[in-house]
């Protein structure tokens, strides 16, 4: 790991995107994963510039969340982003079993808890073709 190269380059990455340059931005941002790997303040630089101004790259989403928990671990907010990523795309059984792991990081958080029983039950509701159960 070469950790000053990759805060040049995170902070590179963050000039460029001031700039309107978002494929340097995106650039710079990935060249400093290939240096040190992935973690949270970085996949989230990605996300937001690929949301705010690389919708081509959206589908992505869950292939960056992935690899942030493949060399990061389960983290919550690795959790968290995978299982709004699954529910936008009307996957709530995979929502809820995301934010399910997410809950057993950080069990007193009862905010989590509630996000994770909605998509519980919005995964019931699809399954029963949009009826709600009694």
């Amino acid at each position: 790991k070469n950790q000053i190269n990759d805060a040049a380059y995170v902070l590179y990455g963050d000039i460029l995107n001031r700039m309107e340059d978002w494929k340097g931005a995106n650039d710079a941002y990935v060249k400093a994963m290939e240096l040190s790997g992935i973690n949270e303040q970085l996949a989230y630089k990605m996300e937001t510039l690929w949301r705010e101004h690389m919708p081509e790259r959206i589908s992505r989403i869950k292939d960056l969340y992935e690899a942030a928990v493949a060399y990061d671990g389960q983290k919550k907010f690795y959790m968290v982003q995978l299982g709004r990523w699954y529910a936008e795309q009307g996957d709530f059984a995979n929502a809820a079993s995301h934010f399910k792991v997410a809950v057993t990081l950080v069990p007193n958080d009862k905010e989590l808890k509630k996000e994770m029983e909605e998509y519980e039950q919005k995964a019931r509701e699809k399954e029963l073709g949009g009826l709600k159960p009694l």
